[in-house]
């Protein structure tokens, strides 16, 4: 059962809201599209394309979804499309609870005596086949698991390079 219903904030968004409150559902989140739905998506794809989307592997409704994602924006259908990049937007989207969070994770390192150069940055390339070179004179290779992996100075010296994206750990 879903803990955050999402509904567009429309005439008829507005009605089933309504509905579903008097059903019993008690989190749901009034969503204000911006533009259309090929912007959203296009917003979204960065976070599917660096592998930060995850979803079941045999689910029995996986091909049909599938299919509706790698058709969009040409396909008959969209609204599983529609509702995945909203999804995607409000997850991402910063909540207060964050900086508690963030906060609670660095004083529990500091307590720990682990410093931001000792936590791994994660990051992709999509064309690099062969390794990076770091301001450490070490040659980064692309990891098992698809991703290149470095310290936090030796990603000050190769952030900038063009076609490179950050998937974690920079923001220790």
């Amino acid at each position: 059962m879903a803990g955050t219903v999402l509904i567009e904030d429309t005439s008829a968004g507005i009605q089933l809201e309504q509905e579903l409150r008097r059903e019993g559902f008690a989190h749901i989140v009034a969503v204000k599209v911006q533009g259309d739905k090929i912007m959203r998506m296009r917003t979204q794809t960065p976070k599917i394309e660096a592998g930060r989307v995850f979803i079941p592997y045999d689910a029995p409704w996986l091909a049909d979804y599938l299919h509706e994602l790698m058709m969009f924006p040409k396909g008959r259908f969209d609204d599983q499309v529609d509702s995945t990049s909203q999804a995607l937007a409000y997850i991402g989207t910063p909540t207060p609870f964050d900086n508690w969070m963030e906060y609670a994770r660095l004083e529990i390192r500091r307590q720990d005596g682990v410093s931001s150069e000792h936590l791994p940055v994660t990051f992709n390339h999509p064309v690099l086949g062969f390794g990076v070179r770091s301001c450490l004179g070490r040659t980064i290779l692309r990891s098992e698991d698809g991703f290149y992996h470095c310290s936090l100075s030796e990603w000050e010296s190769i952030q900038g390079t063009k076609g490179i994206v950050l998937i974690s750990g920079a923001d220790w």
